[in-house]
């Protein structure tokens, strides 16, 4: 089994050109990776915080929505979305990952140079793709190239089954 599927396109040039005039609201770089919480887990369980600049921010809505739709993520819950940007000469260094929650990201601006990886696997995201990543393989990023790369990450789980709460 491959440790990344492909599981749709969406055109994201709305989205592309709304970041421009909202770089500010990333956070400072902390170890050349600024991450933009969009939604988050807020306090007690099954409840969300969002970001002030989500009702507003009309091409992430539709690009959210549109991602919803898609059949890898039909009868699933929402979690978090944020989206992070990896500086020129950044690592985002192997991580384990103990979670019930499946990771979509989706290239919004990518350099050549510029590989997520997987166990053993490496990819080079593809503006525009939506990725499905294999958690239960150690995980790392890095951008060797010179321009920032910006991906939009987004997790999913199955709604619970009857039989699950019972």
């Amino acid at each position: 089994m491959s440790n990344f599927l492909a599981v749709g396109w969406f055109d994201t040039w709305p989205m592309i050109a709304s970041l421009r005039q909202r770089q500010n609201l990333f956070p400072a770089a902390d170890e050349g990776r600024r991450r933009l919480a969009i939604r988050e887990p807020g306090d007690g369980e099954d409840v969300w915080r969002h970001h002030d600049e989500f009702e507003k921010w009309v091409p992430l809505r539709n690009l959210i929505a549109k991602i919803r739709r898609q059949p890898a993520t039909e009868g699933t819950d929402t979690g978090r979305i944020l989206l992070e940007w990896l500086e020129p000469g950044a690592v985002v260094h192997w991580t384990h990952h103990e979670t019930n929650w499946q990771r979509f990201h989706m290239a919004l601006v990518t350099n050549p140079l510029c590989w997520v990886f997987s166990g053993a696997e490496g990819l080079h995201m593809q503006v525009g793709f939506l990725n499905w990543i294999n958690l239960a393989q150690p995980t790392s990023q890095l951008n060797l190239g010179e321009s920032p790369r910006i991906h939009l990450v987004v997790e999913f789980r199955k709604h619970a089954q009857k039989e699950d709460i019972e």
